[in-house]
């Protein structure tokens, strides 16, 4: 059994919301694979002969299909909510006289924080004590990360995002990118260091003499799709859905036994 499923309330909306987003999870692992394997780019080359190098440039990148970005901007939505409707089954129980507008808070200030209680609707201080424990400037070290880059904050600002614009999404080449060279004296393996594919970017240099028709020329690049634009600009997407969801498995389970236990 996964946590998930050991949790309380089989039936609740905020499981049945988590529940839809590994659903929308699949279905991106499902889109993502399909366009990773495509090899979404290609690879001109040209011979600078006062360097005397073949230079290898990315020629063209396919563009990550709309698709997939609203598959994934639909599964941080639903991640989003599920927190949202724990909290608005614990402000039904601790709250008297229960809010329409009570949601999940995220905050990477406790400043924020405090200014927006009123989103929880006046629950118990130990229910407030353990929400707060979950934000993202509280609760346990994450490796050193600036608080910016906790799993939750970044989901607050993609799901934000979201709201308004797909999120951007590209390739990006991963560690271990190559090109290999066969038909010259010695066969040449050529390292390329990660990050985003983009048209026009130079990717090696390689001295040999010109390119001729017996040389075989092949390009290894292990490919993925990271985010692009303004907001984490190249982060690659599979781990960072990852450590999003592990984090808010982790809040539910937290807000979870509140979403049954009445006020004492």
């Amino acid at each position: 059994m996964d946590l998930i499923s050991s949790l309380p309330g089989p039936f609740s909306s905020w499981r049945l919301k988590y529940l839809r987003a590994e659903q929308h999870l699949r279905d991106y692992d499902s889109a993502a694979q399909w366009f990773e394997e495509s090899h979404p780019w290609d690879v001109g080359t040209h011979f600078d002969d006062q360097a005397g190098e073949n230079v290898f440039i990315v020629s063209h990148v396919k563009p990550v299909p709309i698709e997939i970005s609203l598959i994934l901007g639909d599964a941080f939505q639903a991640f989003r909510s599920a927190l949202d409707h724990a909290v608005w089954d614990i402000v039904q129980i601790e709250c008297f006289k229960p809010p329409d507008w009570a949601q999940f808070p995220i905050y990477t200030t406790r400043t924020a924080y405090k200014k927006n209680l009123w989103k929880l609707g006046g629950v118990r201080p130990d229910t407030l004590a353990l929400i707060e424990g979950l934000q993202p400037y509280d609760g346990m070290d994450d490796g050193g990360l600036r608080i910016e880059d906790k799993p939750l904050a970044i989901l607050h600002r993609l799901n934000n995002s979201d709201k308004h614009r797909v999120v951007h999404l590209t390739a990006a080449m991963l560690i271990g990118s190559d090109v290999r060279i066969q038909g010259v004296a010695t066969d040449i393996s050529v390292p390329i260091g990660s990050g985003i594919l983009s048209e026009g970017t130079e990717i090696a240099r390689v001295a040999f003499g010109s390119l001729d028709s017996e040389m075989n020329v092949s390009f290894h690049f292990p490919t993925e799709i990271a985010l692009s634009g303004e907001i984490f600009h190249a982060r690659l997407v599979s781990p960072l859905i990852l450590d999003i969801k592990a984090a808010v498995l982790s809040a539910l389970t937290v807000l979870a036994p509140l979403t049954l236990t009445a006020p004492t």
